[in-house]
């Protein structure tokens, strides 16, 4: 390496301190002569995540120097190393940040409408969750800015749009994969609910039950694995005596919200920040979803008070109270800790999944 070596700045030898825990000894080593030589440079970078969050990196950022062309690939792969170790340490810092306040992530649902918080909390809920299914009956502009912003943040979002196939289909080419078996272990976005083919239904209700269907045709079989949660949009005049589109599907559907207008709402949709903040909420997310949260059996009975409670106060609500309840405030309760990186349900996760529940029972005007 050439370059006539220098003596640190006082910052330098602070920043590559800093790195002692992160980097081998040797590596931290030649980062220091690197540095020395001008041959690489340091900086501190600035994640704003919500206006509660506004983190400077704790740890350097570092750059390459000027470089000849021999050495410039040996040492632009080896601070690639480095920062890619630096990266992964600030995730788990930053982790550690947001889990002490994971609603401020809600901000980044779309759209910024107050009105519409317990929505966009149930959303996010639903990207830490174990399949949970939520329908959403709102004005055509909200239905496409939910529909972008899970679709954004959900680590693996599959959309059902006109002219798609939620079934798989055969030819003599081989297999096509239905969008099923393609939104596994993921979301399912269905953007018109009511656009869904009777047979698909009975298959998107069969996946919902076990997880996995059997799917036949002109005697050909195909096993297709389908754990997903899905997110289904539609009209508010789509839902009409407790039928979805004329069909009994309330059985299947977690949360149900109903959107209303009193005129024209404003909002923003998404800026190219939240883009950029919607790739660090994918690695959260999947950071998170390794984490099994664990429901405490004491908290069961607080759960079945509530749904008798809802019971004895049906009267006004959109949906009818039944046991599907109890389902989706354990499933909203699990995932309410699991965006905490919690491996325990606690009753105040417990208290926020009922205040969702609570929400979706009747209309929300904006």
């Amino acid at each position: 390496m050439l370059g006539a070596l220098r003596v640190l700045k006082g910052e330098e030898r602070a920043a590559l301190s800093l790195l002692k825990d992160v980097v081998s000894s040797d590596d931290l080593k030649l980062l220091r002569t690197l540095v020395r030589r001008k041959k690489a440079f340091i900086s501190t970078g600035r994640f704003r995540l919500a206006d509660d969050i506004d983190m400077v990196s704790e740890l350097p950022i570092i750059h390459p120097g000027v470089l000849n062309g021999k050495e410039r690939p040996r040492i632009t792969n080896f601070i690639k190393r480095v920062n890619h170790l630096v990266e992964e340490e600030m995730g788990r810092r930053l982790f550690s940040k947001v889990s002490y306040k994971p609603w401020l992530i809600a901000r980044y649902v779309k759209p910024s409408i107050s009105a519409l918080l317990p929505v966009r909390k149930a959303l996010l809920a639903q990207l830490f969750s174990d399949n949970l299914n939520i329908l959403i009956a709102a004005p055509a502009a909200i239905r496409a800015e939910l529909s972008k912003s899970a679709e954004s943040l959900f680590p693996s979002a599959t959309s059902y749009s006109e002219g798609g196939s939620l079934l798989p289909s055969f030819s003599r080419e081989g297999v096509k994969e239905g969008l099923l078996g393609r939104a596994n272990d993921g979301l399912l976005i269905i953007n018109d609910i009511c656009r869904i083919k009777r047979n698909e239904w009975v298959y998107l209700k069969k996946a919902n039950n076990s997880k996995k269907f059997i799917f036949e045709k002109k005697g050909r079989k195909l096993v297709v694995e389908s754990s997903f949660s899905f997110l289904a949009l539609c009209e508010e005049s789509d839902i009409k005596r407790g039928l979805i589109c004329g069909r009994q599907l309330t059985d299947i559907f977690h949360l149900i919200f109903v959107v209303r207008t009193r005129g024209r709402p404003f909002f923003e949709g998404l800026s190219a920040e939240d883009i950029d903040v919607s790739r660090f909420i994918n690695a959260y997310v999947l950071s998170a979803l390794r984490i099994k949260p664990e429901f405490s059996g004491s908290l069961k009975d607080e759960v079945a008070s509530f749904v008798e409670r809802l019971s004895d106060e049906e009267r006004g609500i959109t949906r009818e109270v039944s046991p599907l309840l109890a389902v989706s405030a354990i499933r909203l309760a699990k995932a309410i800790a699991r965006m905490k990186l919690s491996k325990r349900t606690n009753r105040e996760d417990l208290a926020e999944a009922f205040q969702i529940i609570e929400t979706s029972l009747s209309p929300i005007y904006v």
